[in-house]
């Protein structure tokens, strides 16, 4: 965690660090999608078991314990806002909603950003937030689908050069060493 830290600065960029413009015309060019700044996902990191009577709380979907990681990413890959003490059980929708990202986006109009961030189907729609259709009933709704599943793909691969960086992020992390 120290070595993170430490690096922080090279990984972290707070969206008011950002060009707004560049990265919203860099999503476009990636699919055709409008207005985008940055994409939204959640990833599980392994933990040992914490001690206590809370340890249940760590435990995903999947049967493991782990921490729920939010990462928000620009086209470039820069994270612009990561949540990374959120006990696995959490849901994404949750940990975005009791995040500061959540309250700066739901905040003052100009106090943020103009435009959009991606996420899947896992959040829930907002006017700075969109989501793919559930059901696309239309051409119109299934290209939009594509378009944005081809935008939002940015976030996953931004975890995934995290994850190769970070060699540990793959093993099972003990937090309360």
């Amino acid at each position: 965690m120290n070595a993170l830290l430490r690096r922080f600065p090279d990984f972290i960029h707070p969206p008011a660090m950002l060009n707004i413009n560049r990265s919203i015309l860099q999503f476009q060019e990636m699919a055709g999608f409008p207005n985008v700044f940055g994409c939204i996902d959640g990833t599980h990191i392994k933990i040992v078991a914490p001690p206590g009577n809370d340890e249940d709380v760590y435990v995903n979907r999947k049967n493991v314990h782990s921490i729920n990681v939010q990462i928000v990413c620009d086209a470039r890959l820069r994270i612009l806002d990561c949540v990374a003490t959120s006990p696995g059980s959490f849901h994404d929708d949750r940990i975005l909603r009791e995040s500061a990202f959540w309250r700066a986006m739901e905040g003052e109009p100009g106090a943020v950003p103009q435009g959009l961030i991606l996420g899947d189907s896992a959040y829930p729609i907002r006017e700075w937030l969109m989501t793919p259709y559930a059901q696309p009933i239309n051409r119109q709704e299934e290209r939009f689908n594509v378009s944005h599943k081809s935008t939002r793909v940015t976030v996953e691969r931004c975890i995934g050069v995290l994850k190769r960086h970070w060699h540990c992020l793959h093993t099972e992390l003990d937090p309360h060493y």
